[in-house]
């Protein structure tokens, strides 16, 4: 992007607005981390059942069943590691998911 043309005041608009997608960014990711702790905390004193390693994915219907950090899940022949806090959509790389096994033609 060429910001020789703008005013000042554009430029600092831009920067404003910038600071608060980051500032949303790090917020969702800080509260991703914060739910998949605590539903790892809940999976440890057994009030969660953690699903089997590699089980097929399966939509969420409440919190509790969100997938978590470290999570093994398979989708369409494809196995995924979930890689960051916790995650309500399908395994994906913009899901924040690693695909470690392909076998169906997967991602």
């Amino acid at each position: 992007m060429d910001f020789d043309g703008l005013t000042d005041q554009e430029i600092a608009d831009l920067i404003e607005e910038m600071e608060r997608l980051l500032a949303r960014r790090q917020s969702i990711e800080a509260v991703r981390v914060q739910m998949g702790d605590a539903i790892k905390t809940a999976r440890e004193s057994g009030v969660l059942a953690a699903p089997e390693w590699g089980a097929e994915y399966v939509a969420p219907v409440d919190a509790t069943g969100l997938c978590v950090k470290g999570d093994v899940r398979e989708l369409d022949g494809a196995v995924w590691r979930l890689d960051r806090g916790a995650c309500v959509g399908p395994p994906s790389v913009e899901n924040g998911w690693t695909l470690i096994e392909d076998e169906g033609g997967g991602d």
